[in-house]
């Protein structure tokens, strides 16, 4: 018998839990609806210590899944979770927690508004932060950056994004007491807004670069699609932060992720290259030209560009310039069957109908939007295909050609 719950449901992810006492070590499959429109599944698998302290197995049966972009409260109201059986059988989950309410009682309109404290933002720190998704070029750029000595770092970040896990659990926290009508004007809580404890757990962050990094020249690099969310955060914090935005092609960041992670679903795959690109559609703007956006294969093709768009960025010196080149020219990290600058034909790919039909499903308006081809050629002639972007300056030429540089519409 299968027991399962959705039990709640944020503006960017979603949590329940499921399993089969028939069989406990079986992990199901949950797939993720608004409407009639499926979002994408996932696996039940997470451990959970209170479904392993009530006897839940070995407790790895919670789920969590992430939307592509932020939802709306009309879409909130629409999410619903299923699970499909192997025998094709459909299994709805009942849904615990609803979208979050409005309390009654609005401390915001408290005459007197309860402030943090502490600073707002650090101006003593200068941090670059390599962001994008997996296999773009980013691990090259980070490798470079050492090279340089002018940059402190490591190879892979894993810890900032922790904000936006730690700023769920508050909203989480207060729309829980919303609901239980403890937001009334009576508890201490109704007096405590939650931007005061945003504004607390930005500062937490603020000082632990500080205390950890050597100098305030360092580097962050941390793909996934939540790191590129909180990009606008990260420049509040820190005005004078930077960023690198690594881009690849659907085909080239599919194909070898497949073959590196056989046992993950192919539309996986899509949806979380579809989530990075996004993600940084919606913050370009909000970053104040303080970005360089860059092609993997344009990379790979012209390091001698790049290098001189990252030392002007980064404000590398001559000699930190050329360190820069030589180890991005000469490494190449990361490699998983075709060479690092070559471009994959669709047709040549071993993938069947279905796939193909969920590679044009899920990747094929985001492969538009930033007009990729799915031949060769790499990018669609005439189309919105942008090889290098520095603030509002971009390299508008497919990757074979000699780049010139004109300014950004």
């Amino acid at each position: 018998m299968i027991h399962g719950y959705l039990e709640y449901v944020q503006d960017f992810r979603l949590h329940g839990w499921a399993f089969d006492t028939v069989d406990m070590n079986r992990h199901l499959t949950v797939e993720i609806t608004c409407g009639d429109v499926v979002l994408g599944r996932t696996v039940a698998n997470v451990f959970r210590k209170d479904l392993c302290d009530n006897m839940a197995g070995d407790g790895c049966h919670g789920f969590v899944f992430d939307f592509t972009e932020r939802l709306g409260s009309d879409d909130l109201h629409k999410i619903a979770a299923r699970l499909v059986t192997e025998a094709g059988e459909v299994v709805s989950l009942q849904r615990l927690v609803y979208t979050p309410q409005e309390p009654d009682f609005d401390p915001a309109a408290q005459s007197t508004s309860l402030v943090y404290p502490g600073a707002s933002s650090d101006n003593s720190q200068y941090p670059l932060f390599i962001l994008g998704s997996t296999r773009s070029g980013t691990s090259a750029v980070a490798q470079a950056l050492l090279a340089t000595k002018r940059f402190w770092g490591h190879d892979e970040g894993q810890m900032l994004y922790l904000l936006a896990y730690l700023g769920d659990s508050v909203r989480f926290f207060y729309d829980l007491k919303a609901r239980a009508g403890a937001i009334n004007g009576l508890t201490l809580i109704s007096y405590v807004p939650q931007s005061f404890l945003y504004s607390g757990l930005r500062r937490v962050f603020m000082d632990l670069m500080r205390t950890v990094a050597p100098i305030p020249q360092w580097f962050v690099k941390t793909l996934n699609h939540l790191m590129v969310q909180l990009a606008p955060q990260f420049l509040a914090m820190w005005p004078h932060a930077k960023f690198i935005f690594m881009k690849r092609r659907a085909l080239e960041f599919i194909e070898p992720r497949r073959r590196k992670f056989p046992d993950l679903a192919f539309e996986d795959h899509c949806r979380e290259w579809v989530a990075t690109m996004a993600a940084w559609t919606r913050v370009y703007e909000k970053l104040g030209g303080r970005v360089l956006e860059i092609d993997q294969l344009y990379m790979a093709r012209c390091p001698e560009v790049v290098a001189t768009a990252v030392s002007t960025v980064a404000g590398l010196s001559a000699d930190q310039s050329a360190a820069f080149l030589q180890s991005l020219a000469g490494d190449r990290p990361e490699r998983t069957g075709s060479a690092f600058a070559t471009a994959l034909r669709l047709q040549d790919l071993d993938w069947d109908a279905a796939v193909r039909a969920v590679f044009d499903s899920v990747c094929g308006p985001m492969m538009t939007h930033f007009g990729y081809s799915t031949d060769e050629s790499y990018s669609v002639p005439g189309g919105s295909y942008i090889a290098l972007r520095s603030g509002r300056h971009a390299v508008y030429s497919r990757p074979t050609l000699v780049p010139s540089l004109r300014t950004a519409a």
